[in-house]
Parts: structure tokens; sequence; C-alpha cells
């Protein structure tokens, strides 16, 4: 009997052969299961995973026991083959022989040509790209949680293309090669390093034709998908073409962030001890990627909470952040952090692409093409990616690079056993401090001195705290705050408090951490002890002293005092000036205490008077910026709550500056505890600051959550300012059909209820969307409804907006004496009742239509002035559009050289937050240099 030979087909359509001849395997779960094992072959792919790979997220209750039939099927069917499927309390892994898959063909092939000569390599790239039949692993599409297996396997594919690309063309080797690549292109027409190289692979085959429409063809798709200008690898491809240079294939090191380097390391740990062989493995890793590495390099650390996972990553980052030269992104994602405000990845993904420097005009508006960004502008950069406190696998797939150049540590509380069994994750257990590198900790923290005379005693509290880095720090803090403490006293209250840590022998050392947290609250006095209990209400990220007194019903003066306190006992800490910040263990256990010694009826008094703060600020901020007529009276101060005051414009955004995030996730807490009112009213309030800061997502997300409450509480304005909220937020996302019908839903309910402010603010949110499109027709009769109206009801802010806005269409209708009239009134109504916008506002549209009448120098004034009004505001976009019409208008008198520092400045501006309004600005440039300068 001769040895039965086996072969598994994953790359492209599932086929199994066995002697030669195929195997027939069922549809449906069991051909699903088999693709999912020979995914993960040699490795234990974990119950959870199969479950949602096999269920999508709705797996029925007894899925374990399904799990087990069809792997008892499999077994079955491969019973007299040379294939093991073994089964552990962790999960199943499937065990097949050499070369008998074509994934690990093709992993190794591309694993051989790294390092090689572009010649050796193209041909074993070519090796390896031929294994692809199609599509792979079809069976599971739609089935996954965050990313699915097709999609890393396809990201492994493309990636192979393009280094086969690259190396075809440094060896001269790219015959037959570009309609192959044109056919890929197709399938992945936003992929800007594959177009770059298949523009090159045609250039070099003197198809110089072909290369600029697949150019243009990009920069099209690019605009309309993304809402992007091409990046550096397709430009520089571009311009080797054009300038007919030598077309070589574009380096790996080129991406479209070149300008943007993050650093958003948090700040090395302070008397940071022990971790060797930690360190020394993370280094290793690193070293290993930089040599063999296909695919970016993932490292999982796991331990308890409070073991210093955080620390150690953060240190190693620091150790070796020269080696990523392309920067360093961190994030916080909140996977066990206070009641359950876990970190959505679609909030990763804009925080990082943010600090990639794409700006929020530019930021796509779904999630899936915000991800391809992400992995594009990662493509081909050294970057280090820090993901702190994850939940799960499925909460970190969408952060992962898509390209071999970057390297992912990610710090969680759970093993996160799928990214080891599904992305070849390194998995590094972060176990306790040893007894030695908890006694330098201590010597680093409160002197080696102090340390040396007291041994017995620092032998006593490391026993306590039995290696747990919090609770060191913890214990250390107390010391360091009470020189004139003997260490003997310290360990006596550990001993004392309740059996101390004495349970934490190393099976669990969490279990017991309360005991320490313990014994730091007991020394409180009681404001203190109160204050403490109500910070775990408090949502976080951080918080200031103002909120801090609403939370607990003081003048902000009384409340220093006890805040200093919890600051000095190091149970709160101070990150920034006068922000503090609560470790997320220590707001659970804060919580907890809450629930135990306050009543829920205190707890939610608390937290309303914490929200009546964000509230009655946000809204006496919004008045300031947006002044209305018929102003609705604030929300009642009933809780006597101290409100921010702001002396000015200045002031006002630098506190929704600083604040937006706490903004935020106040309304997530009023949602979460059944505030309606506190919802509805504060996402009004946010309305404007939305559009200023440009932050259009937030803006529909927390729109959505205040129509969900306006709805519960039966209120029908409130649903109305929500629906016209959403409406302004379609438009800017250049969803004009969408953002028209909830404009329209608004303005029945105003109809309804016959709300002439409703009304008002409804038509001249309509005025906006017509003139965005640049129907300036359709923008003039919704102007006027609006002038009516106003003028109806005496209403003198809706009257200067509305005419200004019919001014502003009249003008770019032609008719200018009669726009010019209309602005002027609107100014001086402005002047009058409205706020910075406003003036700022009419100002330009007096400008630009006295500069299309041909008085070039008032418009110079006009624009001038308009321009400081809005620079205050930070608004960048309408500052740019500013510059550009002063620029125009000294260009008209003659002042070249004032001009070009005018458009100088706009074009820094707009190269810096990518605004379309680049090339224009280049382009006027252009012509000034065939100007001469004026004399005088």
């Amino acid at each position: 009997m001769h040895d039965m030979s086996i072969s598994f087909r994953l790359l492209g359509p599932l086929r199994v052969e066995r002697d030669g001849r195929p195997v027939v395997l069922p549809t449906g779960q069991i051909q699903q299961l088999l693709e999912i094992l020979l995914f993960n072959a040699g490795q234990v792919v974990d119950v959870a995973t199969i479950r949602d790979l096999l269920w999508d997220g709705d797996a029925p209750a007894g899925y374990r026991k399904l799990v087990q039939v069809r792997v008892s099927q499999l077994r079955g069917i491969f019973a007299t083959a040379p294939v093991t499927i073994t089964g552990s309390r962790l999960g199943y892994q499937l065990d097949v022989p050499p070369r008998s898959l074509d994934l690990q063909e093709f992993r190794d092939l591309v694993a051989r040509a790294k390092g090689q000569e572009a010649s050796a390599a193209e041909v074993l790239l070519r090796q390896a790209l031929d294994l692809w039949r199609g599509p792979a692993l079809a069976e599971l599409a739609g089935a996954f949680r965050g990313v699915r297996p097709a999609t890393v396997l396809m990201e492994e594919y493309l990636s192979a293309v393009e280094s086969h690309a690259q190396a075809a063309l440094t060896a001269d080797q790219t015959t037959d090669l570009a309609d192959r690549l044109l056919g890929v292109l197709a399938q992945h027409p936003l992929r800007e390093r594959l177009r770059a190289l298949v523009m090159l692979v045609l250039h070099r085959s003197g198809r110089q034709g072909d290369a600029l429409s697949v150019f243009d063809e990009g920069r099209r798709l690019l605009a309309t998908e993304l809402g992007l200008d091409p990046g550096a690898e397709l430009r520089a491809a571009h311009d080797a073409i054009v300038h007919s240079t030598p077309a070589a294939a574009p380096s790996s090191r080129t991406g479209r962030v070149a300008d943007y380097v993050p650093a958003q390391l948090p700040a090395d740990v302070r008397g940071f001890a022990g971790r060797d062989g930690e360190l020394t493995r993370l280094t290793a890793i690193l070293d290993a990627d930089e040599r063999e590495s296909t695919a970016a390099t993932i490292v999982a650390l796991s331990g308890t909470a409070g073991v210093g996972k955080t620390a150690l990553a953060v240190h190693w980052a620091h150790q070796v952040a020269d080696r990523f030269p392309d920067g360093q992104l961190y994030i916080n994602l909140r996977g066990f952090g206070p009641a359950g405000k876990v970190m959505e990845p679609a909030e990763a993904i804009r925080n990082f692409l943010d600090a990639l420097g794409v700006t929020p005009q530019r930021m796509p508006a779904e999630f899936d093409a915000q991800t391809a960004l992400y992995r594009s502008l990662l493509s081909g950069k050294r970057v280090l990616v820090l993901l702190d406190n994850a939940r799960d696998a499925a909460q970190v797939r969408p952060l992962l690079p898509g390209s071999p150049d970057s390297m992912v540590v990610i710090t969680s509380r759970t093993t996160l056993s799928g990214l080891v069994a599904t992305e070849g994750a390194v998995s590094l257990t972060v176990g306790v401090l040893t007894a030695p590198a908890a006694r330098e900790l201590l010597g680093r923290r409160l002197g080696h001195e102090r340390i040396a005379a007291e041994p017995a005693a620092v032998d006593e509290i490391v026993s306590r705290c039995a290696g747990l880095s919090l609770a060191l720090a913890i214990v250390a803090a107390r010391a360091a705050t009470r020189v004139t403490f003997p260490l003997a006293a310290i360990a006596d209250d550990l001993r004392s408090a309740g059996g101390g840590l004495s349970h934490l022998d190393g099976d669990d050392p969490a279990t017991d951490i309360r005991a320490v947290f313990s014994w730091s609250y007991q020394v409180l006095d009681s404001p203190a002890k109160r204050l403490f209990r109500l910070l775990g209400l408090h949502p976080g990220p951080d918080f200031t002293i103002a909120a801090v007194a609403a939370l607990a019903g003081l003048s902000r003066n009384d409340v220093r005092p006890v805040l200093a306190e919890l600051t000095q006992a190091n149970l709160v800490t101070e990150h920034l000036p006068g922000r503090f910040a609560l470790h997320d263990l220590l707001r659970n256990y804060a919580r907890e205490l809450a629930d135990h010694e306050d009543s829920v009826a205190d707890q939610r008094l608390a937290i309303e008077r914490m929200l009546d703060y964000y509230l009655l600020s946000a809204e006496a901020a919004d008045r300031l910026l947006f002044p209305i007529d018929g102003d609705p009276a604030p929300y009642e101060n009933v809780h006597n709550v101290m409100v921010e005051e702001f002396a000015g414009t200045g002031s006002v955004l630098a506190w929704f500056t600083s604040e937006y995030a706490l903004l935020l996730v106040a309304v997530e807490l009023a949602v979460a505890v059944g505030f309606d009112m506190h919802t509805s009213r504060l996402a009004q309030a946010l309305n404007n600051n939305f559009q200023l800061a440009g932050q259009v997502h937030d803006h529909v997300a927390v729109q959505r959550a205040a129509l969900a409450a306006a709805i519960r509480l039966g209120d029908t304005a409130g649903q109305a300012y929500a629906y016209s909220s959403l409406g302004r937020a379609s438009a800017r996302l250049e969803r004009y059909e969408e953002g028209l019908e909830y404009m329209q839903r608004a303005m029945a309910l105003f109809v309804e209820l016959d709300n002439e402010v409703g009304i008002e603010r409804t038509e001249l949110s309509v005025t906006h969307l017509y003139a965005m499109q640049g129907d300036y027709a359709r923008a003039m009769v919704h102007s006027r409804r609006a002038l009516a109206l106003s003028q109806a009801s005496g209403h003198l802010i809706a009257e200067a907006r509305a005419l200004n806005n019919l001014g502003w269409s009249l003008a770019h209708l032609g008719d200018t004496e009669e726009a010019l009239r209309h602005c002027e009134r609107a100014q001086t109504l402005a002047e009058q009742f409205g706020g910075v916008i406003d003036r700022g506002t009419t100002t330009h549209s007096i400008g630009y239509i006295r500069h299309k009448l041909g008085r070039h120098h008032e418009a110079i004034l006009d624009f001038r002035r308009a321009l400081q009004l809005f620079e205050q505001l930070g608004d960048e976009e309408y500052v740019i559009e500013f510059l550009v019409d002063l620029g125009e208008a000294q260009r008209a008198v003659s002042d070249v050289d004032s001009a070009r520092r005018s458009w100088q400045r706009a074009l820094a501006i707009a190269d810096r937050i990518e605004h379309p309004y680049a090339d224009p600005i280049r382009a006027r440039l252009s012509e000034l240099a065939e100007v001469a300068p004026r004399t005088s």
C-alpha cells in the first residue's frame, strides 16, 4: 500500500485532492470550518473565533456542540489521510503535511524573496503569485467581525503583486507585466502604490499615453471616492513620466504622510525597574521583524490588571523610537475602562488619521474608506503603533496596518488568542515583578538610602504587594508623601488592612487589589473619600476642577484642597496643568464604593449636576459664537452649579477645544443614564461647534442620539432641531438629497409647532445646502422666504443672515447692485446684533461684491477685516478662501507683491490641511511669476 498524498488549495476556490483526485466536500459549514483551520494551519483556533466566522455574530445557544459535530465530520472525511485535527480546552488545530498547502508555499516564497537581488526576487515572487487561482476564502465572506480572513489574504496578495512589480522594474524584466497589473488595478483602483507601479511599467514598455491615462483615472477616483489628491508616490511617477526621467519603482520609503511624523507616545515611566527579559524579547522580535517580516509584526502583551503592561510597552517604545523614523502612534482603546466605555475602532481610526495629517474636511465618510486610507498612509512606512488597553481581537483588527513595514504592540488584560491564531501575533505574558525589581522600583521612587535603612520593612512591603506594579506605586506614593514615617509603619498598615495583599500569591493578583486601594482610601479625610467615590461616576478620560466642583456640589475654591489630597495620595494624577485623570482600576474601585456607600438617588444627583455644568457652559459658549433671535431660555440651573464665564470669542474657542472629548462623552453618559433632556439640549449647543471644527462624523453621531432622546421625550421641537442639524451634517458630507430630506422633516415639524425661529433657521439651512451645490437660483428662493419670515417676526439676526445669503446668491447670478444693497443692510444688523461669524461673513460678502463691481481698494479693506475676524475663530477653510479673494483684489490694482504674499499664505495653509484650493492657488502664483512687481 503506497503512502497517500494530499493537497489543499486555499488561494482561490477551495480544492482538496487525495492521490491526485478531487475530494468532494459537503457544502456549507464543513467547508467553512476547513477553510478556518487551513487558514490557521499549525496554530490553535479558539472556539470564539470559529463561532464568529461560522455564524457572524448570530450563533445559536448550543454553538459549542455544533462546532464539535463539524470537527468530528471533518475528522471522518480525512480519517485515512495524513492530516490531524487536535482539540484542547483552547480550541482546535489542523496539521497538514509539508508542501501540501498552497498558502504556506506562497508565504514561504514571499519570505525567501525578501533580501534577494532583484532578478532572483522577481522569479520567486512570480512563482508565489502563480499559485493564486482567484479570490480566496469565498465561503467565509461576510462572516468575520472587523477584518475578514479574505481581506488579510488579499492584502498579502496585493503586497506581493507590488513587490513583484518593483523587483521586475529594478531587474528590467517587465515584459508582459503591464496587462497583468492593469487587471489587478481594475479590481483595486484606490491602491495608490499599485497605480504608481502600473504607470511606471507602462512607461517602461513605451506606453506613455496609457501611463498618463492611468494617472488621470486615479486622480479622478481619489477625488470622488475619498476626497483626496494624488499622494507623493503617484505624483512622483507622473513627474518621472512627463519629464522622461528614468522610471524606477517607487521607493518603499515613500508615502503620503512624509510631512506628518506623529510622535504620540506618552511620557516615559518615572522609576521604571525590572522587565529585562521582556525588554530583550521585544527587541529581539523587532530585530527579526526587520530581517524577515512579510506582514506587519504584531506583539500582544497580556497580563492581569495593574501588572504594568502599559509601563513596559511605553518604556520599550521610547527605547526604540529612533528605529521608527516615520513616527509612533498611540491610543488608549479603553477596553476595560469605566462603565464599559470601550472605544469603537472607527473612533480610533479617525484619531490616527488626524495624527497622520488627514484634516476633517478630507476625512472619508465611511468607516471602510477610513480604514483603507489609514492602511494606505502607513504603506511603506516604518511606524510603531501602540494600542493600549484593548478589549478583544475584534476591536484591534481594523487598526492593524496592511503592509510589513510597521510594528504593532498591543496591551490587554486578555490573551488575544484570536490575533495569535489569525494574524500570527506574538503573545507575551507580563507577570508580576520579581522581588529584586520591586525593591529597585521602590528605591528609585523613595531613595536607595531609605530602602537600605529598613530592609525587613521593604521585604514586607514587597511581599504584600506581590510584585504588582500599581500596588507598589500606590505604596511608594504613600511613603513619599510621609517622609518622616518609618517604612515599618507602612508595612504594618498593609499587614492590618483586612488581610492586605496576603492572598496575592501569584494565581490572580488583581483579585485582592482592592485591599491596596482600600488602604489608600481609608486614610483620606471624609470630604476626600466622598469626592473619590463621586469621581467614579465621571465618564473620563479626564476632568477639570470646574467639572469636579459640579459633580461634588462644591465651589471651585472648596474642591481644590480636596482634589489636592487625592492627587497627593496618587489616587488622582494631574497629567496636564489643571486637568486630572483617574486610572481605570481606581475608577472602577471608586464606582464600587459609590454603589456601596451612596444611594442611587445621590449618584444620579451628582451626575445631573455635572451634566448641568457641561450643558449650561456649552449653551453660554454657543450663544457668544452664534446668537439667535428668540433664544430659548437656558436650561434652568436648579442646582446652582458654577457655569463657565467667557471673556470673548477666544476663550469660547479655547474651552470648546479643551473640552471637546469630554463634551462627547457627556452626551454618551446622558444617554446611558437616561437624561434625555440633557442629551437633546447639549447636542443643540454643540451643533455650531461641530461645523466650525469640521468634525462632521461626531456631528452626525451626536445628533442621532439627540433625535432618539427627543423621540423618547415626546419633544417635537427637539426632534425638529435634530433633523435640521442632521441635514446640515449630511450637506457637509455632500449627501445633498439626504440633507434636504432631513431639512424637510424639520420644516414640517416646525410648521406644525408654529415655531418661527425654527422655520427661519431651516430655510437658511436649505439656502446653504443649495449654495454648496452652486444652485444659486434655488438658494435665492429660500433666502427670500427666510427674509420675509424674519421681517414679519422682527427677528433681526435672522434677517441679517437672510439678507447676506440673498446678496451672496444674487452676486453669483450677476445682479451685483441689488446684492450689495442687501449685504450692506445685513452688515449693519450683524454689527449690532450678530456674533463674530455674522460680522465676518457679511464683511466678506461685501468685499466679494465690491471686487466684482471694480471697487477693488474697498474690497481689499473688506477682505482684510473679514480675514482678521475668521483668524480669531481658527477656521482655516474660510481663511484660505478670504486670502485667495484678497489676492485677487490686490492683483486687480496691480499690487503684485501683496497678491503673491496673500496667495503664498493661503497655499501654506492649504498644503498643510490638504485643501483642494492648493492647486488653483499654485496656478495663480505661476501666473504672477510672469508679471513684474508694481513700481511706486
